[in-house]
């Protein structure tokens, strides 16, 4: 008998180099300084430059007041911009990554040595939201900055209700941030030596690509595992045999009714799986990372949401105050009360120029968008 080998096709050896050459590319493009042009939008404000008026005047104080703790507290710049359009600027930026890219460095968003800021781009008459992050991050913001564009953002965009999306957006931002195993960026040593006749290799020089490509190898390896588990192969505890999981309609008859109303509000996710042999089934929970949705303390759903609407502005010399609205979404549970708006504070870290200036900070292009 004659063993024949399978061919492999050559539409794949050309996707491999391909993909080769675009990781190259793009690892060239990571070492090369960003150039900036001019005729960018002038910043007005160190957190909210609402150019296109698409935020209330309650989301802008809240995000305002947000990322001013963001600041305070973790030293991380973040600001939104919102533009009618790229082009309405005159820039050879000919895409939303381009022009982020460009207006972030123009104008420095984060600190020089830790290269930490974050900017939130709207440009509504194109459909496109840009989340740049600082040099210092790497590429390892990437996929959960697409997360939050894809599940905060973009459906809120859709409505029509630019307000909400972008405080949400801005809101996941911070959440993501403040957990402690997300990304941090170490400070760059001050002034290295190296021995005069030394060769410098672009790799030492720029460790940012090393941190980036480290963070999305840990990053794709915990959403391989995560779905390995999820989705493995499973045998009934009962006989053995094999079992099946259900679609999305088959499986709401084994979910009561508060579970349907967590998939229907995208909070939670069940996966069921049944056994063809003696009928057994089992029922699996998976929360969405970034749901704005909480649990209910009556009913114990994840389908409480609270909003919170800005009753007192803060200011650098007085607090403010907010009323904060809890509703279920399920059950009837509802609760209201007032907080405290703590003063806003100044960063140490922010130059002399006034509500507009930054530490100097650049970004190499990494981050997300979406459209809409």
């Amino acid at each position: 008998m004659i063993t024949v080998k399978p061919q492999v096709s050559t539409r794949w050896i050309q996707s491999g180099i391909l993909a080769i050459l675009a990781a190259i590319a793009t690892l060239v493009m990571s070492l090369l300084p960003v150039t900036a042009q001019t005729n960018y939008p002038i910043a007005g404000d160190a957190y909210v430059n609402d150019y296109a008026q698409l935020l209330t005047p309650e989301d802008a104080a809240s995000i305002r007041q947000s990322f001013a703790q963001l600041e305070a507290q973790q030293g991380i710049e973040a600001v939104v911009v919102t533009i009618e359009s790229i082009q309405a600027y005159a820039t050879d930026d000919k895409t939303v990554e381009s022009f982020a890219t460009h207006l972030f460095n123009t104008w420095g968003i984060g600190h020089a040595e830790k290269n930490n800021g974050i900017l939130v781009l709207v440009a509504v008459g194109d459909r496109a939201v840009r989340i740049e992050a600082g040099a210092g991050y790497g590429t390892s913001l990437d996929s959960p900055l697409k997360k939050i564009i894809d599940q905060a953002m973009v459906p809120r965009f859709k409505q029509g209700d630019y307000s909400s999306g972008i405080r949400s957006g801005a809101e996941a931002i911070i959440a993501y941030l403040s957990q402690p195993e997300a990304t941090t960026v170490p400070a760059t040593p001050t002034s290295p030596q190296f021995p005069p006749s030394s060769t410098v290799s672009p790799f030492v020089e720029n460790p940012g690509w090393l941190i980036g490509a480290g963070g999305v190898g840990l990053g794709a390896s915990l959403i391989a595992l995560r779905t390995y588990f999820r989705y493995r192969h499973r045998r009934c505890a009962d006989c053995g045999t094999l079992m099946v999981r259900l679609d999305e309609v088959t499986d709401d008859q084994y979910l009561d009714a508060g579970q349907i109303a967590e998939e229907h509000l995208q909070s939670v996710d069940y996966d069921v799986w049944h056994c063809p042999n003696c009928q057994q089934h089992s029922v699996n929970r998976y929360n969405s990372l970034f749901s704005s949705y909480g649990m209910c303390p009556a009913c114990h759903c994840k389908t409480l949401k609270s909003s919170r609407h800005t009753l007192v502005s803060p200011t650098y010399s007085s607090s403010g105050t907010a009323r904060v609205t809890k509703a279920c979404q399920y059950c009837a549970y509802q609760d209201a009360y007032t907080v405290t708006l703590p003063r806003l504070e100044r960063s140490s870290s922010r130059s002399s120029g006034g509500g507009g200036s930054f530490g100097g900070g650049s970004s190499s292009g990494g981050g997300a968008s979406g459209s809409w």
